[in-house]
């Protein structure tokens, strides 16, 4: 997931100075798929959160958590720079 939301995000920053329809289509195509991993992942990781953890576990959980969220964000940012450098184009 990080390595599909640094791509995305360099891709779309990519594209604020000369935009390319196929590199737009796959920075679309990124983010849809670190969406779906963050809805499975996340999904997943609440079933284990249902289960009696220890603190470290839990921590940990919790660290998995927050990431996923953040990687998710970072492609829905290069989704929307995308969206700008094309309305730019």
């Amino acid at each position: 997931m990080a390595t599909m939301s640094h791509d995305a995000m360099a891709k779309a920053i990519g594209l604020l100075t000369e935009f390319d329809e196929k590199e737009a289509e796959e920075v679309d195509y990124l983010e849809r798929k670190v969406d779906t991993y963050e809805d499975q992942l996340g999904t997943y990781l609440m079933q284990i959160n249902a289960h009696h953890l220890g603190n470290k576990d839990s921590h940990t959980l919790s660290v998995l958590l927050h990431c996923i969220t953040d990687y998710e964000r970072i492609s829905d940012h290069a989704l929307n720079i995308m969206q700008k450098a094309r309305g730019m184009s």
